[in-house]
């Protein structure tokens, strides 16, 4: 392998790298978006956190959620449908309990855990 590609790759952060050694001649990378979509399965709960941004959208939620915010920043959710960077929710409050349905951003969610 010629040393400035294995350079290259050493310091590759975004793409998941295969194995290699100093014997390979290819390697498939597989195409990956830049956002975790495939972590958001429909119909499975997760434990989230949301950005503080996403709080006090009013675009969001003038366009996506009928003038709704969410209740907070942790919330109990379950995944309802997915559309572009999109994710429906059905939500409640972790620490509140209020309930909330809506639309969010993925790249603004962190998911803490998934709930069984």
């Amino acid at each position: 392998m010629n040393k400035l590609v294995k350079k290259q790759l050493e310091k590759c952060k975004v793409a998941t790298i295969p194995t290699y050694d100093n014997n390979t001649t290819h390697i498939i990378i597989p195409k990956t978006s830049a956002f975790n979509e495939a972590s958001f399965i429909p119909n499975k709960y997760y434990l989230i956190e949301i950005s503080n941004a996403v709080l006090y959208d009013n675009v969001l939620a003038a366009n996506w959620n009928s003038n709704l915010f969410p209740p907070e920043n942790q919330m109990n959710v379950c995944v309802i449908q997915l559309l572009g960077k999109m994710v429906k929710l059905d939500c409640v409050g972790a620490n509140n309990n209020k309930a909330w349905a809506g639309w969010l951003p993925i790249k603004e969610i962190k998911i803490i855990k998934e709930l069984t």
